[in-house]
């Protein structure tokens, strides 16, 4: 649990937050698909004991609106992988490998995997 902020900066799309016990902590960045308005990166995400966690985005264009959802279907969690053209690889993301084979990162767990088997493409993802 952080007790008080003394500094917050981004580090290669990582947030570093350091409390007073001198605990680093690195969150996560998000994405959310919406099915009406496309693909937004998620301000916040709450988690709320015995609810669902509600997810705030705010669409490109429209900065000061800020929608919230109720359902993480569409959320997709961003990982350590970067492909051929410095894209920042999320889960749901589809990938073409140098052989032309291609792979859906499905979740985090299959970062080391791909690593395994070279350069690689971000091409498209689940939701588009």
């Amino acid at each position: 649990k952080l007790v008080a902020i003394e500094e917050k900066k981004i580090i290669k799309k990582i947030v570093v937050v350091e409390d007073d016990s001198n605990t680093v902590v690195m969150l996560p960045f998000f994405r959310y698909y919406d099915t009406k308005n496309g693909m937004f990166p998620v301000e916040s995400i709450l988690f709320r004991e015995g609810r669902p966690p509600k997810i705030t985005y705010a669409p490109f264009e429209r900065k000061t609106e800020k929608l919230s959802v109720f359902n993480t279907e569409n959320l997709m969690q961003a990982s350590s992988l970067v492909d051929c053209d410095g894209k920042t690889v999320y889960e749901g993301d589809i990938l073409r490998l140098k052989h032309g084979k291609k792979v859906t990162f499905e979740n985090i767990e299959m970062t080391e995997t791909i690593k395994k088997l070279g350069k690689f493409k971000i091409i498209g993802n689940i939701f588009e």
